[in-house]
């Protein structure tokens, strides 16, 4: 990756064989000479490895003492106090989409969402303008997460960052990153959180049913303040079909700056050999 004082932005993608592009951006063309620095080559190297990591202690873990907790303390499970009707509406919907995928037993949920970003702090170069996020999760009986795979896919189906957790240890693969969090049960009604506070904090919040961009009936649910929040979720199925971050701009208009697509939620069998794979291949010590 390239970094420049004088630069706007940086990319960086493979090209042909074994090569790869790194790029610079600038508001104008620079008439003196320039510092560039390279600060980071990410590359990848393919053999039958066995990876051995022993995760770093929580950072969850209540200060000031020096020592953490072999067992860390699962997520609690989020609570609500508003009781409108929009509120009610959505968690009706949301809690119907997420018995029907978990299902109250053991198994693999695949879940891919597309994730577009328009708008960039200046030198920012990731996530870029486009990503696909796949993440296979293992859910025991009661929805506890056991293991997860978690890729980032760009537009050319490369593999942007991957990380792999088993149990409360986590592994970037991409950058080498070991950490531990606790344990947390899979939900798909992160929303709840964000219209519950809404409601709490006195924002404008309103819904209108509409139709989505495939045509099926959908319930759309705006929360505005300094930051606009928008969920569009699908009447007979349930689930958030669609998430959307917007900003008022100095001028008044509303600028989009990130849109999350939910193309698969699904319960499934097993996913593809070369997903269990990894999980074999990288072992956590024991705590």
């Amino acid at each position: 990756m390239l970094q420049s004082p004088l630069a706007s932005g940086a990319e960086s993608k493979p090209a042909d064989g074994n090569t790869f592009t790194s790029l610079l951006t600038f508001e104008s063309i620079p008439s003196e000479p320039f510092e560039v620095n390279i600060w980071r080559i990410s590359y990848n190297t393919f053999g039958a490895w066995q990876l051995v990591f022993d995760a770093t202690k929580s950072m969850n873990a209540d200060l000031p003492s020096l020592e953490t907790s072999d067992i860390l303390t699962p997520y609690p499970l989020p609570t609500y106090t508003t009781q409108d009707p929009i509120f009610l509406e959505v968690k009706t919907l949301l809690d119907k989409f997420n018995a029907s995928v978990l299902q109250n037993e053991a198994g693999w949920v695949h879940v891919v969402n597309e994730i577009t970003t328009e708008s960039f702090n200046s030198g920012q170069s990731y996530p870029p303008t486009y990503y696909q996020e796949e993440i296979w999760y293992e859910v025991d009986a009661q929805g506890w997460v056991t293991r997860s795979l978690t890729t980032h896919w760009g537009k050319d189906k490369n593999i942007l960052q991957q990380s792999v957790s088993v149990g409360t240890h986590n592994l970037n693969l991409t950058y080498g990153e070991a950490n531990e969090f606790p344990t947390y049960q899979l939900s798909f009604t992160s929303f709840l959180t964000d219209l519950d506070n809404a409601f709490q904090n006195g924002s404008e919040v309103t819904s209108e049913q509409t139709t989505c961009e495939n045509g099926s009936d959908c319930l759309l649910v705006t929360i505005k303040d300094t930051i606009i929040l928008r969920a569009w979720f699908n009447l007979q199925t349930g689930q958030e079909v669609k998430f959307q971050i917007s900003q008022k701009t100095a001028d008044g208009t509303e600028e989009i700056l990130n849109t999350y697509n939910f193309l698969t939620v699904e319960k499934t069998s097993p996913p593809p050999q070369e997903v269990l794979d990894i999980f074999e291949k990288v072992l956590f010590q024991n705590p």
